[in-house]
């Protein structure tokens, strides 16, 4: 195929970076030579009562709020029941059984097992070698201890004290300091040490949790220095970074008695205020492009504001308006059942796991509602989620004259959700229309001017999601043909360079946005193809016609190197019928959704899968329409009413007819270019007014996408 993409300029490396990695591999060099830093001794003392915001919550309040919540309730004591005999719930896998002993270097979904070594020697992104070092490490993060704790607290059955003081002292005695999988990436050693730091604070008035006292503190130690010296600043300064940071300021938060605890919160918080404007735009992005990274992003900097508060530290106005426009910009993907679009990679972890399923994001969008005192954030959800309980002592709910959500555009990130609650309750269309990603793009995906759809709160056209860091998914899953978008047969808009990284980048930029009660529009523009040896700019304009359903126009200028081909799967457990043109999405025989191509000779429909968790995939179809005759304009239709499929009709002026057989608009382009044109029955037509965006008899005069002001500053 042809190289396309914005190529990646090389980088160059300054001087602190360069001396930050030559003492991080002196470092390593040391430990592996045996002078590494000694294991500090800590009396049980030090870590008895963790002196953290949410120590003071009350049992009762929380017994009570579960008492009234059974399901929540069952469902967490079954998980603790089932982590004490060795079943856990490890990122997509349910009830994952993991022998007894545990072996912690071994892969327990794939079965390799990686080799007794120093961390700094073992190959962690070689399966062949180490297995899914993403599963491997999930059981180190150890954070079904908090299950088990949560257990303790509600019940008062010391089994569960003891099973998590059992499980904690194994993975002591299984992963000598700096030897094999569980130290090799800071990341983990962060997650493991915030889990150990609320194991502690949930037993500790647990008799049965004494046996792991003291040598948890020693360990929090130890884990505490080892991030210290390994922080990634340079490896990786993303939410590797600010998770690493977050667990500095834990340990150093809740137990100021431990040896270094001041440096180590010290050094968390300045690393988290630094990182803040670096990784989150000012629209509320994260900088990754990835919605799972988002919701980590959220988290991290919520309970970083709580631990910082116990120093009397806050963050200044720029970084409290950051992290409450990152928190909206999270609380804005939600579907009424708490999964989210999965742009970008999905990680499969949680900062903790209070609720259970680390799919349902409800959880952070409730703490970050209360601890931000931001209730408006809580208006998507459906009830208010008991998690929160654990952290701030209250949870959050809808507000009873809470207005419906409406349309919003991130432009920075580029996201772009066509959203009325009023007019389609449970309804959203997702268009992401931003960069490819920052530094190597390693969470990115080439999802460029790709969209998800779910109508009347089911998902019905799905982001395929990850399944895999390794392994051959790992490629076919974050390519351009796995996602809803355009591409062109032989030639890839981007091209990878490695697990986590890419050679050529696939950006695209909002061009055109406007909302009425009647239409809402946004174009979009990508500049994968325009690095061809004859560049192509490919334009896509979405419109969602209220009441009638959604028109998607894609716009190719230029010489287009082969056929064209656009893309869209299907959500799992859904099946797709072909009738010429039209694909009729159905479950169980009714009607879910369909779609209506301009042209049903290149329409086929292929077996795929999508992914909800890292892991795990389900069988799903790919609808397919490949456009041999190379034409300039094309299009498809979405009807709104799954059971009123639409007919698309292309007018003789470049324009489509759109109609359900009641209601008809036509929508195109404008002779002399890429504009957008809309036309109603009865001949009103888009026009832009003082007074914004209206159905008018005028001229049609398409809205630029808003940019947004600093946070902070008037927008």
């Amino acid at each position: 195929g042809r190289m396309s993409g914005r190529p990646l300029p090389p980088r160059r490396r300054t001087s602190h970076e360069v001396l930050t990695r030559v003492a991080q591999l002196s470092a390593a060099a040391l430990e592996r030579a045996g002078l590494g830093p000694g294991t500090a001794r800590v009396d049980a003392a030090a870590v008895a009562t963790p002196r953290l915001p949410f120590a003071a919550i009350d049992d009762g309040a929380l017994r009570a709020a579960y008492a009234a919540n059974p399901a929540a309730r069952d469902a967490l004591l079954a998980r603790a029941t089932a982590a004490a005999a060795h079943r856990f719930d490890l990122l997509g896998f349910h009830a994952l059984a993991v022998p007894a002993p545990i072996d912690w270097q071994r892969d327990p979904e794939g079965g390799v097992r990686a080799p007794d070594a120093h961390w700094s020697r073992l190959p962690i992104l070689d399966a062949t070698v180490v297995g899914d070092h993403k599963v491997t490490w999930e059981l180190s993060r150890q954070q079904y201890l908090v299950t088990l704790g949560q257990a303790w607290r509600l019940t008062g059955d010391p089994s569960h004290a003891a099973a998590a003081a059992r499980l904690a002292l194994a993975w002591l005695e299984g992963n000598p300091p700096a030897r094999g999988m569980n130290w090799a990436s800071s990341l983990e050693v962060a997650f493991r040490a915030i889990a150990w730091t609320w194991t502690l604070h949930l037993c500790r008035d647990a008799a049965a949790f004494a046996p792991a006292r003291a040598r948890l503190g020693a360990a929090l130690v130890r884990h505490a220095r080892h991030l210290e010296r390994f922080l990634s600043t340079y490896f990786s300064p993303n939410t590797h970074l600010t998770g690493e940071a977050l667990a500095l300021l834990a340990i150093g938060t809740a137990f100021p008695a431990l040896p270094g605890a001041a440096r180590f919160a010290r050094r968390g918080w300045d690393v988290l205020a630094a990182q803040l404007p670096v990784q989150v735009r000012d629209d509320g992005t994260y900088f990754e492009q990835a919605t799972w990274y988002q919701r980590y992003t959220v988290d991290f900097y919520v309970h970083a504001t709580l631990l910082g508060a116990v120093h009397g530290w806050a963050f200044d106005a720029d970084g409290r308006a950051r992290i409450r426009l990152a928190a909206a910009a999270f609380a804005e993907l939600l579907r009424a059942d708490g999964t989210f679009p999965l742009l970008g990679d999905d990680d499969g972890g949680t900062l903790l796991p209070l609720s259970g399923d680390v799919t349902d994001g409800r959880d952070a969008v409730a703490l970050a509602a209360v601890v931000l005192e931001e209730p408006a954030l809580a208006d998507g959800l459906a009830a208010a989620p008991p998690g929160p309980l654990w952290v701030a002592g209250r949870t959050v709910a809808p507000r009873a004259a809470a207005a419906p959500r409406t349309a919003t555009a991130r432009p920075l990130g580029g996201w772009f959700t066509l959203r009325d609650e009023r007019a389609a309750p449970g309804t959203a269309l997702l268009l992401a229309a931003g960069p490819h990603g920052v530094l190597g793009g390693g969470h990115g995906h080439a999802d460029a001017c790709a969209l998800d759809l779910t109508l009347a709160g089911r998902p019905l056209l799905v982001d395929p999601g990850t399944v895999r860091y390794v392994g051959p998914e790992r490629e076919r899953f974050r390519a351009a043909a796995s996602h809803n978008g355009l591409w062109f047969a032989g030639a890839a808009p981007a091209r990878t360079a490695g697990p986590f990284r890419w050679m050529s980048f696939d950006d695209a930029e909002g061009e055109r946005w406007f909302v009425t009660a009647d239409v809402q529009l946004v174009q979009a523009v990508r500049d994968g193809y325009r690095h061809l040896p004859a560049p192509v700019t490919h334009r896509r304009l979405v419109a969602w016609l209220v009441g009638l359903g959604w028109l998607v126009l894609d716009d190719l200028e230029g010489p287009l190197p082969s056929d064209t081909v656009r893309g869209l799967t299907v959500a799992p457990g859904l099946d797709v019928t072909l009738d010429g043109a039209q694909a009729h999405l159905t479950a169980g025989g009714a009607p879910e959704g369909a779609v209506t191509f301009d042209d049903a000779s290149g329409l086929s429909c292929e077996p795929a899968a999508a992914s909800t968790c890292y892991g795990t995939s389900r069988p799903a179809w790919r609808l397919l329409h490949r456009d041999a005759a190379r034409r300039p304009r094309l299009a498809f239709a979405i009807a709104q009413d799954p059971a009123r499929p639409l007919v698309l009709e292309a007018a003789p002026d470049g324009t489509w007819d759109v109609s359900d057989g009641v209601v008809r608009w036509r929508v195109g382009w404008s002779a002399t270019g890429p504009a957008p044109r809309l036309e109603a029955t009865g001949g009103r037509r888009l026009a832009l007014g003082a007074d914004g965006c209206r159905l008018d008899d005028g001229p049609a005069q398409p809205a630029p996408v808003p940019r947004p002001a600093p946070p902070g500053m008037p927008a």
